[in-house]
């Protein structure tokens, strides 16, 4: 496991806003004042999950680098790393995806019959199978990023694995344009929830996470002075926050200039990963928990805005923004409290009892 004072806090702190930014754009609004005196929006907050892409990217071809001398069967690995994968989102949209539709039941007054019917369609949500096709009236549309993520990753782990080389020069920068360009041609912007496009999306986030493996480990091997660390680091911070203002800008929304918001976030991830900045030095279990909030933040947040609009029959838009702000952290520490911590033990406690019971009656 990884240890918390080896995480880059500056990363774990990422993770946290651009999980609170994709919030804040389902949502609508920002509890941020614009100078004009009204809350501003967040047009292209869903831009960010082009973060995680990035992220997961970057850390599953870490991962390879790292067990390459290992690895004897290609198949073999790639096919259990992704199920680890699997396995480490699959109670968290289990939960989520079962009082999802226990809310739309509720919402919507279905008979028996009616919920029967629309239940077919959750196991596939569970599962993370969205982005095959299948589940096309499923419940909670938000997953799609987890479901497009796991079909696009074990694809490019078996490029790098079986052609390094090329992915490396060649591939890893080549896929992204033309997955990007593709895209933009056909709706003219990256931003897309369709099965099939989402998937290439995803493809590409994912690659262009794994070439920023390979360049970050060749920068870790230069040498800059005090004056040039400190460059990076306000190039590195300084992106980070353009792409925050490029999201609130709505003229910006949805256009050929998405492609700007990955590359600034991808020259800021950059400079973090070569460690050659300031903000390695950011680190500690508070911001690491903050990271790994990112996940049940990003989960739970669209059942906890649907829910209260429909219960929290407020006006005062402050408050609602306050309240939903409170319920997402306190239900996402549940989750992550739940799987954690409670699941592991209760799942011990019944594969331990099965085996007293195989072992008694033999």
């Amino acid at each position: 496991m990884e240890k918390e004072n080896s995480r880059n806090g500056w990363v774990d702190l990422g993770r946290f806003v651009a999980a609170w930014i994709i919030v804040w754009f389902h949502f609508g609004t920002v509890p941020i004042l614009s100078l004009n005196g009204t809350w501003l929006k967040a047009f292209g907050g869903g831009l960010f999950v082009e973060y995680f892409f990035l992220l997961s990217g970057y850390f599953s071809v870490m991962h390879v680098e790292k067990h390459s001398s290992s690895i004897k069967f290609p198949e073999k690995y790639i096919g259990q790393y992704t199920i680890k994968k699997w396995f480490h989102f699959l109670p968290y949209a289990f939960f989520v995806v079962f009082f999802a539709y226990i809310f739309s039941f509720i919402q919507n007054g279905y008979t028996w019959k009616e919920i029967i019917r629309s239940s077919f369609m959750a196991p596939f949500e569970m599962l993370l199978l969205r982005n095959t096709g299948i589940n096309f009236a499923g419940q909670y549309g938000v997953l799609w990023y987890l479901s497009a993520m796991l079909i696009a990753l074990p694809i490019l782990l078996y490029i790098v694995v079986k052609y390094k080389d090329r992915y490396k020069y060649y591939f890893a920068w080549i896929m992204p344009l033309i997955i990007y360009g593709i895209i933009i041609r056909k709706i003219g912007t990256i931003r897309t929830t369709d099965y099939i496009l989402s998937t290439l999306r995803a493809f590409a986030g994912l690659s262009l996470g794994g070439g920023l493996f390979y360049l970050a480990d060749k920068l870790k091997t230069e040498h800059f002075n005090k004056r040039g660390k400190l460059i990076l680091t306000s190039i590195e911070v300084g992106l980070f926050f353009v792409s925050i203002v490029f999201v609130f800008q709505k003229s910006l929304s949805k256009t050929y200039n998405d492609v700007f918001f990955v590359l600034i976030i991808f020259i800021s991830l950059l400079i973090t990963f070569s460690e050659q900045s300031y903000t390695k030095y950011i680190q500690g279990s508070f911001f690491s928990r903050l990271g790994k909030l990112s996940l049940p933040i990003y989960c739970v947040h669209f059942l906890i805005i649907d829910f209260s609009n429909a219960y929290l029959k407020v006006d005062n838009l402050l408050f609602r923004m306050i309240t939903i702000g409170i319920l997402v952290i306190l239900f996402s520490m549940l989750l992550q409290l739940l799987i954690d911590q409670f699941l592991p033990r209760v799942t011990k406690f019944i594969l331990n009892g099965i085996k007293a019971t195989s072992e008694s009656a033999h």
